[in-house]
């Protein structure tokens, strides 16, 4: 049997990591700086709506298709991709950008790590309580 935290104390942990990193959040990305004029109009919306119904009528058939022709090479690449979700990528992806940040003393890499671990903060708390 594996041991259990309570929720009051995962909700603390995850308030605690989201106040550390928070900070980071509030320094505007420079790409949102770069063009101020541009807004949003109702089409890109519709696009959007569009693009994802449209995404959700082929789900099935390429599921099945993919399903029925399986193959040691999809086998293989499949357990590759699947890592990707893993907290030992996403974790050394974030550490890796805010260790390159502050070795280089770029600040822009150092912000980016620090929005990507305030991201994951925020985010593995909430998806961890939910899988309990």
């Amino acid at each position: 049997m594996q041991p259990t935290t309570s929720p009051c104390r995962r909700r603390s942990t995850g308030l605690c990591l989201a106040l550390c990193f928070g900070a980071a959040l509030t320094a505007p990305v420079q790409a949102q700086q770069a063009h101020p004029d541009i807004s949003i109009k109702w089409w890109h919306g519709a696009l959007a709506a569009g693009g994802v119904s449209a995404l959700l009528l082929l789900d099935s058939p390429v599921r099945g298709f993919s399903q029925g022709n399986r193959g040691a090479a999809g086998d293989g690449a499949a357990s590759v991709v699947r890592r990707m979700g893993q907290p030992e990528v996403y974790a050394t992806v974030t550490l890796g950008l805010l260790g390159a940040g502050l070795v280089s003393g770029d600040s822009r890499i150092t912000r980016a790590g620090a929005r990507a671990a305030s991201s994951l903060a925020l985010t593995v708390p909430r998806s961890t309580a939910g899988s309990i």
